[in-house]
């Protein structure tokens, strides 16, 4: 896979994992969104298959996967930014979670499961995740 690849696919899979585990919000401080997504990407057993996503202190990717989702035209998720948080979006209103997830095992092999535990590795990371209540 490209870096382009990549970088739609992870930016798709983490929101896609926020989704599923009903993670509505993440924070937008940017030194907090780095040091968890280092964390929780080093931890993560699909990140070998993204060999061009960095979480290190040269590069961290984790702004350019929040931010530039407008500039991956393939992109069916989003984090929309509200205040002092990112929240997780489908591009298109018709999209559900297992028509994307669907999609992204077709291009990248790794399952919802997998997405869903990046979420929460990150969400864990950032400290306790704002579940909705039931």
């Amino acid at each position: 896979m490209t870096r382009a690849t990549d970088l739609t696919t992870v930016g798709d899979g983490l929101p896609l994992g926020c989704l599923a585990m009903k993670i509505p919000e993440i924070p937008a401080a940017k030194w907090k969104l780095e040091a968890a997504f280092e964390h929780a990407w080093t931890a993560w057993e699909g990140r070998e298959t993204f060999p061009s996503i960095k979480s290190g202190l040269e590069r961290n990717d984790i702004m350019v996967l929040i931010n530039n989702a407008d500039r991956r035209p393939n992109s069916r998720l989003f984090w929309n930014q509200v205040g002092a948080h990112h929240e997780p979006r489908f591009r298109r209103e018709r999209d559900q979670i297992d028509d994307v997830q669907h999609a992204l095992r077709a291009t990248s092999g790794i399952r919802l499961d997998q997405w869903t535990s990046l979420a929460m590795l990150f969400a864990n990371e950032l400290g306790t995740p704002r579940w909705p209540s039931k």
